[in-house]
């Protein structure tokens, strides 16, 4: 696999898996699979996130999932603040999706779920180096 300097690749792909994942479960809007759309995609949204800062940092994924979720609860939490140029942004379809434009106290538990899946899929995408199995290392995530 060709290597770009100061990315983790697994990292990046298992980001771009996330986008259409995301947008498909986001499509998802009828009978009783409207639950997908609803919670899975902000499940993903948090995933796709917690991959794309690992794909710059992959040492740290429990950091980066906590980091991203933080994020993005403040970011659900802004929903509620509705000035004119913020719903216009809103208004487009990259600003819907990147701000959202309904806070929903639901949303919190897919977040944490995507987070935590990421995280710990992410830490499986760490590589295992030689020192880590002389040292008998039993956590892939670096401390710090």
């Amino acid at each position: 696999m060709p290597s770009i300097p100061g990315i983790h690749a697994p990292s990046l792909i298992a980001a771009l898996i996330c986008i259409p994942l995301g947008l498909g479960a986001k499509g998802v809007d009828s009978g009783t699979l409207g639950w997908i759309s609803r919670h899975g995609a902000g499940a993903v949204f948090v995933a796709f996130w917690t991959f794309a800062v690992l794909s710059r940092f992959p040492r740290k994924p429990w950091r980066a999932a906590g980091l991203v979720l933080l994020a993005t609860s403040l970011g659900e939490c802004l929903q509620l603040w509705q000035p004119d140029w913020l719903q216009s942004l809103r208004g487009h379809l990259v600003g819907d999706l990147l701000l959202g434009s309904t806070f929903s106290a639901a949303d919190f538990l897919p977040y944490s779920v995507g987070a935590a899946l990421a995280a710990v899929i992410g830490g499986r995408l760490i590589p295992v180096t030689e020192a880590d199995r002389l040292s008998g290392a039993a956590s892939r995530e670096t401390p710090g």
